[in-house]
């Protein structure tokens, strides 16, 4: 008799189950860079487009689901430290 290989789950198994609420940063990230003038605007679009895969963000909201979450403020939080992590690559 053999054994069923276990798989390991991916990021995108993780995120599955907080998939609304990452939303919830991507709607943050948009609110928090807004601007005015049209070449901040393009640099921070851009910045959108590169956002990868909000691997900090999902830790910060699988962090607060462990914690006894939903808090309303987990997705302001994921959004400023994925901006942190953005501008340290800029």
């Amino acid at each position: 008799m053999t054994l069923p290989e276990l798989r390991s789950p991916g990021l995108g198994d993780l995120q599955a189950a907080i998939g609304p609420r990452l939303g919830q940063v991507e709607q943050e990230l948009r609110r928090m860079i807004e601007a005015d003038f049209p070449l901040i605007s393009d640099v921070n679009q851009h910045l959108l487009r590169m956002r990868g895969k909000m691997f900090r963000p999902t830790l910060v909201l699988l962090a607060d689901a462990a914690t006894g979450g939903p808090s309303p403020h987990a997705a302001s939080l994921a959004a400023v430290i994925e901006l942190i992590h953005l501008a340290t690559l800029v």
